[in-house]
């Protein structure tokens, strides 16, 4: 799995890869961030039947989303690698759209109780179902929010951008 994911995707161009980085650090308390997207396989199984292959991006642990493959623990060095082999990426509000972001690599951020405006950058499709949602102190630490499903995307929406992103004629790869 892992020679396919460094060699096959970049040779074929005719095969649209997504890098899929689903899940924020953890709170201090060892709970997961309640800016985890809770529904990453519904993602991943709807871009399957668009012929689309998901790579998910995590640290060692880290629950499986069901894509069609899985890098773990990868250094700087290779997450800044594989931005350059994806059509597009989708992540929550973590560390991976501002990597992203410093390398002029765009992609899908999906918010939920942080602000776009504030954490986003404009250059990305940035996800926020709505205003109401967000938290009234930006700022403070996550272990002091609870996790609002409701406050998420619809997948769909999450799908139809990423096909959107993927037939942008300046997509992600060869940037």
């Amino acid at each position: 799995m892992e020679g396919a994911c460094q060699g096959d995707i970049s040779k074929n161009l005719f095969v649209k890869t997504v890098f899929i980085f689903p899940w924020a650090r953890r709170c201090k308390n060892g709970d997961p961030c309640p800016k985890d997207y809770p529904f990453w396989r519904e993602v991943v199984v709807a871009l399957r039947l668009k012929s689309v292959i998901t790579v998910q991006v995590s640290g060692i642990g880290e629950d499986d989303i069901g894509a069609d493959m899985k890098r773990e623990n990868l250094s700087l060095e290779e997450l800044i690698g594989l931005l350059g082999k994806a059509d597009t990426f989708i992540s929550v509000d973590s560390f991976a759209p501002h990597l992203a972001n410093f390398y002029g690599k765009h992609g899908i951020v999906i918010f939920s109780q942080s602000d776009p405006t504030i954490f986003g950058y404009e250059q990305n499709i940035n996800l926020l179902k709505d205003r109401k949602y967000l938290r009234p102190n930006q700022f403070e630490y996550w272990d002091q929010t609870i996790t609002v499903k409701e406050a998420f995307v619809d997948p769909i929406v999450v799908v139809e951008s990423v096909i959107k992103k993927i037939n942008e004629p300046n997509s992600l790869r060869g940037r």
